[in-house]
């Protein structure tokens, strides 16, 4: 399916692009003459009549819906769809583009699959019967829309190719942001992000499926040149000939240089060229600049080959394991981590660069364990592994650095629960007789208030809980609470039922929360709201 939409016969495929470098505009072949698609009246309706006839399986309520979008034909344009009785030519309710003029006493299939039972789609591929072409592919295009390449399904690239100006007749006709015939802005989004956008407007909405904008009629009236008598084979040169001249327009940016500098500030460029189309016959030259250039940081002088500060190049070296808890593997941060009273307010070098934490607020439970793999080092008599850490926060669980040599770990450091609200150094001695490589781990502790004051999980009530009626899940742990003979209870993270057997003196060791931690009696993350059972 060509564009999504249009079955290419062995005919169409000896004019159309289905290339996938994008914007290209140079001759697939030297047989490829440019008189092979709209400009080519040929593939037109010569008498404006276009027979039609339903397979005897077809749908009656895509009939009736088939019938409407007819309508609109015969409303707005000089178009008359018949029913067919024995013209060589006709549409046999996915379309080509025009006329099969070469196949006559053959059906033009018109593909109304699942999900086209509507009007605006079926006057779409009526448009691509009648010769239409997607808006997007006009060659004028990129002086309108900008095409995301970045963000669009491996191999379908051409689907947002544009045709050069022998090949499409624009009829003069203003470019239509809301043609009928236009891509949405997301079409063939790998992401979720847009393809295309407006290059005026970069929030507009792109294409619609409701029915024919005044464009797109005036398009097809000027095409079946609906004011005169009768058609020529071929459009009038003078609409759009060699010597009108031709506006220039920027072709795609190509990729950022090197950066000028090997560490610390350098620059780096890029360029584009005024060639899509180049300016012809006295147009206009681009307007703009030919080349770009930014400030560029590939590492900061002064370290060594191995050495990684996490400002520039990411992780460097290093790299995360798969996943092995959900919700808890290394990031990358800068200034204060998400979660208040954790984590450091900015980074040790600099103060305002960047470092890599791990972030152990929910959904990351107790135990779970995030992994960064350096890249493989040869063996070694003796060489220093420094690095700083800082392990403040209340579920703080261990910081280990194992030596990796063949899939096995030897430990040559740990350090366990908080140590402060401060950056610490450590210097480890790494040996090894083969290749090897150094493994950091960070492995999820119990939140310190749960942990010294709350050993055990009675339930997690908050699948239960009803936000209407909280004071039932209250309820409800503190009957848990009772059974187990414990005193004292309380309620985490919007519905973990916590009990023990502690006393208030041992609850007082702690802080209260801010007031806007606990909402509705019912906890927040890592924040208890504690209750005492009167008898």
């Amino acid at each position: 399916m060509f564009e999504g939409d249009i079955i290419l016969s062995k005919f169409d495929l000896t004019f159309v692009d289905t290339r996938e470098q994008g914007d290209v505009d140079g001759d697939l072949e030297t047989r490829r003459q440019k008189r092979k698609a709209n400009r080519n009246r040929m593939v037109l309706w010569q008498d404006r009549v276009i027979p039609y006839q339903f397979e005897s399986d077809f749908p009656a309520d895509y009939r009736l819906t088939v019938m409407q979008a007819i309508e609109e034909y015969h409303k707005y344009t000089c178009l008359r769809f018949v029913e067919r009785t024995r013209e060589p030519n006709w549409i046999l309710c996915w379309s080509s583009v025009g006329k099969k003029y070469w196949r006559q006493n053959h059906g033009q299939e018109l593909s109304l699959g699942r999900g086209c039972n509507h009007k605006g789609s079926i006057i779409h591929e009526l448009m691509h019967a009648l010769g239409f072409w997607h808006e997007q592919s006009r060659p004028d295009r990129n002086l309108y829309v900008e095409v995301l390449w970045e963000n669009i399904q491996d191999g379908q690239s051409h689907n947002f190719n544009k045709y050069d100006r022998g090949r499409i007749d624009t009829l003069e006709i203003p470019y239509d942001y809301d043609s009928i015939m236009h891509y949405r802005g997301d079409s063939y989004s790998k992401n979720g992000k847009p393809t295309m956008r407006s290059i005026k407007d970069s929030s507009r909405p792109l294409g619609q499926n409701k029915g024919f904008t005044s464009l797109d009629v005036q398009g097809i009236n000027s095409l079946y040149q609906c004011n005169g008598s009768g058609m020529s084979g071929w459009s009038a040169w003078s609409d759009f000939g060699p010597c009108t001249p031709i506006d220039g327009h920027w072709g795609r940016w190509s990729s950022w240089s090197s950066c000028s500098q090997t560490c610390d500030n350098g620059n780096q460029q890029r360029s584009r060229k005024c060639d899509d189309p180049p300016p012809k016959n006295a147009g206009n030259f681009c307007y703009g600049d030919a080349q770009e250039q930014r400030g560029c940081i590939v590492r900061r002088c002064g370290l060594g080959p191995d050495d990684c500060d996490f400002d520039y190049d990411e992780f460097c070296h290093w790299a995360k394991t798969p996943d092995l808890s959900f919700g808890f593997h290394w990031l990358i941060g800068s200034g204060s981590t998400p979660t208040g009273s954790t984590g450091p307010s900015a980074d040790h070098t600099t103060g305002s660069g960047k470092y890599i934490f791990v972030e152990s607020s929910s959904p990351a439970q107790e135990g779970d364990k995030a992994k960064l793999l350096s890249a493989k080092f040869p063996s070694t008599a003796g060489r220093c592994l420094s690095f700083w850490y800082h392990m403040y926060g209340s579920s703080i669980g261990a910081l280990n650095v194992y030596i990796n040599k063949e899939g096995l770990s030897t430990l040559v450091f740990s350090k366990a629960g908080q140590q402060g609200d401060l950056w610490l150094q450590a210097r480890v001695s790494l040996e090894s007789d083969s290749f090897y490589q150094v493994e950091i781990e960070a492995v999820r502790g119990v939140s310190y208030r749960a942990q010294r004051a709350f050993p055990t999980l009675v339930k997690n009530l908050r699948p239960e809980i009803n936000w209407q009626y909280l004071e039932r899940t209250i309820e409800k742990c503190a009957l848990l609470s009772k059974q187990q003979n414990f005193k004292i209870f309380a309620i985490q993270f919007y519905g973990e039922c916590w009990s023990g057997d502690v006393s208030e003196k041992n609850l007082n060791l702690w802080e209260a929360a801010d007031k806007s931690k606990c909402p509705f009696g019912v906890g927040g993350p890592n924040v208890n709201a504690v209750y005492k059972i009167i008898p």
